[in-house]
């Protein structure tokens, strides 16, 4: 709460403008988003869709600072060549929106992104597992969960009572953690089954449409692409085929479409637990020269370039200007040593 307030007051007070200019070094942000989109019941549910105005004042707040590809990035850090003020701005899974709302953004103030593809759903119609649960749950006619189906998957299932608004937000609250540490085979076969039981056998809305193929060959100019796996799988949830495929063939199928090489790597879920230090060697072995990701921080330029750590774009801008000033990252790295 104390670093809030200090950042508030650096802030408004003006001393963050001469903050910037005194100090020698700052290190690198990597802000991380998903979906531009506007609000509506689905996208607050999901909590990862960020409001095309809101992006865009984002977008001008940034423009001060030097935003750069990830490409730029990776050799800055690799050659140890002095860093200030730079910022990369990355999208994770593949949403449509990231053509049709945010790519025309990006363009109107020539600021570059990368992109991080989860293949096997580009240019389908398919929804990721997790959006398709929160949309079935949104939209079902039923009031009940089927409790068996629940006890096939899980132990200890929560409340099968999804007879308001309020219940069902609920229960995708308790769910959401169990069903992330499912491995993607099982977790896609319980939301199909489950999807089933509540009648809900087709999604007639585009909110988490996925890009199409031809749509990202016309972004290239400006967007790097990287891979975020076959199947947004929790790799640390995989055996060792499931996560060298992964890691491997994604590679390959979005070099195949775009021919161009796939040099960097997203974590699903992308917390420490979520990859391995197996998870690390198949990507160097595949020729990925990075990885992000979700761990909160500065990327230091000491760090593995395997575990670069990223922040959510969607703070008030006084929090961002205060993590961009480099305070927070040095007391980080203070007490490590």
């Amino acid at each position: 709460m104390l670093v809030k307030y200090f950042a508030f007051f650096v802030y408004y007070s003006g001393l963050e403008y001469f903050l910037r200019k005194i100090l020698p070094r700052r290190y690198p942000a990597i802000f991380m988003l998903h979906s531009v989109q506007p609000d509506n019941i689905l996208t607050a549910t999901a909590k990862f869709s960020i409001d095309p105005w809101c992006f865009e004042r984002k977008l001008r707040f940034l423009t001060k600072y030097n935003v750069i590809s990830m490409t730029e990035l990776v050799y800055a850090l690799e050659n140890h060549r002095q860093i200030k003020d730079v910022i990369v701005l990355t999208f994770d899974d593949g949403y449509e929106d990231n053509y049709t709302i945010a790519y025309p953004i990006l363009k109107k103030y020539s600021l570059p992104a990368i992109i991080y593809l989860t293949a096997n759903y580009i240019g389908t119609e398919k929804w990721l597992p997790l959006n398709r649960f929160y949309y079935a749950i949104l939209n079902t006619p039923l009031l009940r969960i089927n409790e068996s189906l629940l006890n096939k998957y899980l132990f200890t299932p929560p409340s099968v009572d999804i007879s308001t608004q309020e219940k069902r937000m609920a229960f995708i609250r308790e769910m959401r953690p169990r069903l992330k540490i499912l491995n993607i085979a099982t977790l896609q076969k319980f939301i199909e089954e489950l999807s089933a039981s509540l009648g809900i056998t087709t999604i007639p809305d585009t909110t988490f449409a996925m890009l199409k193929w031809h749509q990202i060959r016309s972004m290239t100019d400006s967007i790097e692409f990287g891979s975020h796996t076959m199947n947004h799988s929790i790799l640390a949830t995989c055996d060792a085929t499931t996560q060298h495929d992964e890691i491997f063939n994604s590679k390959q199928c979005i070099e195949d479409n775009l021919k161009l090489t796939v040099n960097h790597f997203a974590y699903p879920n992308g917390h420490k637990s979520d990859y391995t230090p197996e998870t690390i060697r198949l990507l160097k072995q595949a020729g990925y020269q990075s990885a992000v990701s979700t761990e909160h921080g500065i990327a230091f330029d000491t760090e593995n370039l395997f575990e670069l750590r990223r922040m959510s774009l969607d703070l008030p801008n006084y929090r961002l200007s205060f993590e961009l000033l480099g305070v927070t990252a040095w007391i980080r790295k203070l007490l490590k040593k």
